[in-house]
């Protein structure tokens, strides 16, 4: 039976590898490149994640977490507070102890969470995120730098 349980790094089932190459076009440039093999059972959410922008992503994780109380990643959604395990963050990563929520295509993830479906040349940013039924892009009023935090780590690169 198929599970959309998370795996992290290194658990049999779902594996990474970071390296840099040299640029056949500019030579003296290095390029870096991600492999990353996932489950089966996690290719609608590994697609979703690396299709959208990272403006996209991050408006589309805020959505889950703040309007539907689930936590979307490449790996799948999960609930927050379930009855069958709880979110447990800790400073390195998250860890999932509930099983997440099964999609085989990202139009379902799309759907689970209300949201107007996005081709991947439509998500390029912030705002191409909205609620299923308005034209509008989904606000986030109360939202200010210190809603950033966890984000001012990464260095995105578009």
């Amino acid at each position: 039976e198929a599970s959309n349980t998370y795996l992290p790094p290194g658990v049999p089932g779902s594996s990474s590898y970071m390296g840099v190459f040299w640029s056949p076009i500019y030579p003296k440039k290095r390029r870096r490149v991600d492999i990353k093999f996932y489950p089966y059972s996690e290719r609608a959410f590994a697609s979703l994640y690396f299709t959208g922008s990272g403006h996209f992503n991050r408006s589309m994780r805020l959505w889950a977490t703040r309007e539907k109380r689930m936590t979307l990643t490449d790996h799948g959604l999960f609930p927050i507070n379930t009855s069958e395990g709880n979110l447990i963050r800790s400073t390195k990563r998250q860890q999932f102890h509930c099983k997440g929520v099964d999609a085989t295509t990202e139009r379902e993830i799309f759907d689970m969470l209300d949201l107007e479906f996005r081709a991947p040349n439509e998500r390029d940013c912030f705002d191409a995120v909205v609620r299923k039924g308005t034209k509008k892009p989904v606000s986030y009023p109360d939202l200010d730098r210190s809603s950033f935090v966890q984000e001012n780590g990464h260095k995105w690169v578009e």
